[in-house]
């Protein structure tokens, strides 16, 4: 049988660089290495994926690709906002696609459990709902922002740039298939912005990067300011582009927490606590009053007086149409035919107010002339390791976790594991079983809850596809969505 070949390339970005530094080294090896295939392996879906990333950013997307599409065809009319029918339409793109993949994975999980299929419905129904609304409030609080000062110039481009070159070709010249068509061993570190951006007062261009988090979050908050992978993402763009990309913006986009209205109350389920998806409602029966909706539980008012809903309100499912919107909203803004239950929420009863609660914009982050060549030394150094060991393991036949070499015993010899089995929010790593040792732990090949690995940037998979197909393998079809992982 023919040896397993990969890539001459060292392929890495920014979440197995971070994972390995900050986390755990073993758990790195097993996510994006192991296996004969050479992508690692993750855990198998087993409920209905939240709303992380990739749902928000494919209607961000679809709202950028309508903005450059205009800027092309009427060049000298300067775009000031995005109609209402363009968001729209994006949203629920996003929303619909969504959709799509949860009520499938959903018919597996539910096929014998009426209960289960009513939990998932809500589930499905609300993460729904809070993508098409984030997608409305990037919309209306971001774009006209950017607009008002700058022309998007280009959006979801995969950078493939690469270092410690040792073709001849150097550093940061061509693309990685220029490198990889001469037998280049270098490291391609990818990225993606969002968008970029080119203000109007000085042709600065200006590198976005959008987030989705639960909550506001300080320490995680700070750490853009000095991360050299977003830096280096910033230069492998200018170099592409041709001009320099001197500053990033991080605009995050806030879903709330995902927990129980009462957390005394161990039996009721847990909800998406945002005013985009769970507003407060007054059905007026108590009172006998006319129904009543509010989308914030506590507020200042203008002369600085605190208020708080009375106890009549309950937090309702926006999406339930059993609780009818009046046509009259707060806001007094005007309702498009057509226009979604969620376009008439975020439009007439989401305050402009509240924006900051919903999305909350970090940087400018200028990029560190001085301190480029040591971002750059910095992940070579780490990246060079990994593809030293990792080398190694392969030669020696090791793959698995359980597997002997000729050389050393195990992986573990070689990858130290931190034993950081559980993570900040509480829930353990993929591959605590594994570590402890637990049935199955040998083979993830064969393991029922593993499955490879999917790369999540398009360079990486294009390169491991002649791997994968030479093993008789074929990509699974691949929901994880690594920009969230870290919530």
């Amino acid at each position: 049988m023919a040896e397993t070949s990969y890539p001459a390339i060292w392929f890495t970005s920014g979440t197995p660089l971070k994972l390995g530094q900050s986390e755990c080294k073993f758990e790195r090896w097993l996510g994006y290495h192991a296996g004969k295939h050479g992508t690692g392996y993750r855990r198998k879906a087993t409920a209905i994926p939240l709303a992380t990333g990739s749902g928000v950013h494919d209607g961000i997307a679809l709202t950028c690709e309508w903005v450059l599409d205009r800027q092309k065809a009427r060049p000298n009319d300067r775009l000031l906002e995005v109609p209402d029918s363009v968001i729209a339409w994006a949203a629920t793109e996003a929303a619909d696609k969504y959709e799509r993949g949860a009520r499938l994975r959903g018919l597996e999980l539910t096929k014998t459990d009426l209960d289960a299929a009513a939990a998932v419905e809500q589930l499905i129904m609300e993460q729904r709902t809070l993508i098409e609304a984030q997608v409305w409030i990037y919309g209306l609080a971001r774009m006209p922002v950017m607009l008002a000062s700058a022309k998007l110039v280009d959006i979801e481009q995969e950078e493939g740039p690469v270092v410690a070159c040792t073709c001849g070709l150097g550093d940061w010249i061509g693309q990685w298939t220029d490198h990889a068509a001469r037998g280049c061993r270098g490291i391609c570190p990818q990225g993606r912005a969002d968008a970029i951006w080119e203000l109007y007062a000085d042709g600065t261009l200006v590198y976005e990067e959008v987030k989705t988090k639960a909550t506001p979050n300080y320490g995680w908050e700070q750490q853009w300011e000095h991360s050299g992978q977003l830096w280096l993402n910033m230069q492998a763009a200018g170099l592409r582009l041709g001009r320099e990309v001197s500053q990033a913006y991080v605009p995050v986009l806030l879903k709330g927490k995902r927990d129980r209205v009462n957390r005394d109350d161990r039996t009721s389920p847990k909800i998406q606590q945002s005013p985009l998806c769970w507003p407060w409602f007054d059905d007026g029966q108590a009172a006998l009053t006319a129904p009543q909706w509010a989308s914030q539980y506590k507020w200042v008012d203008d002369w600085g007086k605190g208020h708080t809903l009375g106890r009549s309100y309950r937090r309702v499912a926006l999406w339930d149409e059993a609780n009818s919107l009046p046509a009259a909203n707060p806001n007094n803004a005007p309702v498009r035919d057509g226009a979604s239950r969620v376009e008439r929420w975020v439009r007439g009863w989401i305050a402009p107010g509240q924006y900051a609660e919903l999305l909350k914009v970090l940087g400018p982050f200028p990029k560190p002339a001085q301190l480029m060549m040591d971002a750059e030394r910095a992940l070579v150094a780490e990246e060079m390791w990994w593809s030293r060991v990792v080398a190694q393991l392969r030669e020696d036949g090791i793959f698995q976790p359980s597997d002997t070499g000729r050389l050393v015993a195990s992986a573990a010899d070689l990858i130290p594991r931190s034993w950081a089995c559980t993570k900040f929010a509480g829930d353990a790593c993929q591959f605590k079983k594994v570590c402890f040792r637990e049935p199955g732990w040998e083979d993830l090949d064969q393991h029922p809850d593993f499955t490879i690995r999917t790369p999540h940037h398009a360079i990486e998979k294009a390169a491991f596809t002649p791997t994968i197909e030479a093993l008789g393998l074929t990509w699974p079809d691949d929901d994880a969505d690594e920009d969230g992982a870290a919530e």
